[in-house]
């Protein structure tokens, strides 16, 4: 006689499986030599089976650090600092980013102020390739970054390559994310002192973190932060409260469902212009038709993001 699996089987393997992916994402963001990944709201159906549209060449940083004395490893452990320039924009400037190799909790991981501590997402590398593409638009301008996780890497990269930036803020709802940016901050500006940029830890459903910045920013840059619909609400809102009059909010996320559909349904009510594009860079578009022809692993509607558009 043929033996059937009991009851319940087939949900625990899942549960096994969605747990072993976890970990799978956990250990690409520590140790794999790319540490640009694919999002998703229980980062479970993504798994990083789609790496990065190789839109910065990135490279570690070759210096060897002094190993500690009190620890047992005595290898001498690798510099956490990486640079990334994009190669395809001559005049694009090279930025470093930080990479902790540090130990993560599982809390650590399913955290949602703490997804932009595990890595680099992809519609992060695309909203700041766009950005520098389209860096004439921010010259004098002041510009926050909302959710920008450990890296900014956007806001960071309108800092470098944008004349005279008016300012520059990076935020995020974690405070390690917050420490990791000022370092960053440190490491990209240390002698540009002529440069206002900043970080600051802000919460979009607590307008005590941002109550001073009411009405005080041309730009608002965002990247796959639309995955929550706990707060899809309170991010328009929190878009609106800090931008200008006909000030403008640059969003880069999936479709992934409903989440980005819901995210412009809200915004539609409160913002003056709301516009969604597929076709908003032919260097893009191309990686992107590429990887659909060839990676059978990508998926655009959790993969590829989605310009959307907000003005005030």
């Amino acid at each position: 006689m043929e033996n059937k699996p009991a009851i319940g089987e087939g949900a625990l393997n899942k549960v096994k499986s969605k747990s072993k992916a976890r970990w799978e994402i956990l250990r690409n963001a520590i140790v794999d030599k790319r540490l640009v990944g694919s999002g998703d709201i229980t980062f479970i159906q993504s798994v990083r089976r789609f790496d990065t549209f190789e839109l910065f060449t990135r490279k570690q940083c070759t210096c060897v650090l002094k190993p500690d004395k009190r620890s047992a490893n005595k290898k001498k452990p690798q510099c956490s600092w990486f640079s990334y320039i994009c190669e395809d924009i001559p005049f694009s400037k090279e930025v470093w980013i930080q990479h902790l190799f540090s130990d993560v909790n599982l809390k650590d991981i399913l955290s949602f102020n703490n997804t932009g501590n595990v890595c680099i997402w992809p519609a992060e590398e695309v909203l700041a390739y766009y950005c520098i593409l389209n860096i004439d638009q921010f010259h004098f301008k002041s510009v926050i970054e909302l959710g920008g996780g450990s890296s900014s890497l956007a806001g960071i990269c309108i800092a470098l390559n944008a004349k005279s930036p008016k300012q520059i803020l990076l935020t995020d709802g974690n405070k390690r994310c917050v420490e990791s940016l000022e370092k960053t901050i440190e490491m990209n500006f240390k002698n540009k002192k002529n440069i206002n940029i900043s970080a600051s830890s802000l919460l979009w459903d607590d307008v005590g973190t941002y109550q001073q910045h009411k009405n005080a920013f041309d730009f608002v840059i965002c990247a796959d932060c639309l995955f929550f619909d706990k707060y899809r609400q309170s991010l328009a809102e929190t878009i609106h409260y800090v931008l200008k009059s006909s000030g403008k909010a640059l969003i880069f996320a999936p479709r992934r469902g409903h989440t980005l559909a819901q995210f412009v349904d809200i915004s539609c009510k409160i913002f003056s212009s709301v516009t969604e594009s597929d076709h908003y860079c032919p260097a893009i578009i191309n990686k992107h038709e590429t990887e659909q022809l060839n990676n059978d692993s990508y998926d655009p509607e959790i993969h590829f993001p989605v310009l959307v558009e907000l003005i005030k």
